[in-house]
């Protein structure tokens, strides 16, 4: 079991010392981005606030995710 130095951060082969925080943040970000947005449009599209939208929006949220695992940045 990996142990905590004083600084809070774990030893050899701990899972904060392997993070990519660019990749992820940037992903996470996009994703928030289209998911928001798309449900912004839709509305606006269709005049109805209904959960289909952020069904729809989810998936194109999720896409962002298949793409960042399709494509192996």
């Amino acid at each position: 079991m990996p142990s905590f130095n004083k600084t809070g951060v774990l030893g050899p082969m701990g899972a904060k010392e392997h993070r990519k925080p660019g990749l992820t943040d940037s992903l996470t970000t996009g994703m928030g981005f289209i998911f928001g947005s798309s449900i912004c449009i839709l509305g606006q599209a269709r005049k109805k606030d209904v959960v289909a939208n952020h069904l729809i929006g989810g998936a194109l949220a999720g896409s962002i995710w298949g793409l960042k695992c399709f494509m192996q940045f």
